[in-house]
């Protein structure tokens, strides 16, 4: 094989892995993220229910 043949390919084979790892990269962060979002906005409704009790209200009397 020529040598500057396996340069090429090596290149290449470098460039693949290095795609590879930023997408790997780049859905964990996504991941962590959307997870993240996710505990947040539990803990919102969590607080914001117990923060402010639901009153129910009777309807009002018809008048006839």
């Amino acid at each position: 094989m020529d040598d500057s043949q396996f340069n090429v390919e090596r290149a290449t084979n470098g460039l693949v892995l290095a795609l590879f790892l930023a997408a790997a990269i780049f859905l964990v962060v996504m991941l962590i993220q959307v997870l993240g979002d996710i505990d947040r906005r539990r803990v919102e409704e969590a607080s914001s229910q117990t923060a402010t009790p639901r009153v129910q209200t009777e309807p009002a009397p018809a008048h006839l």
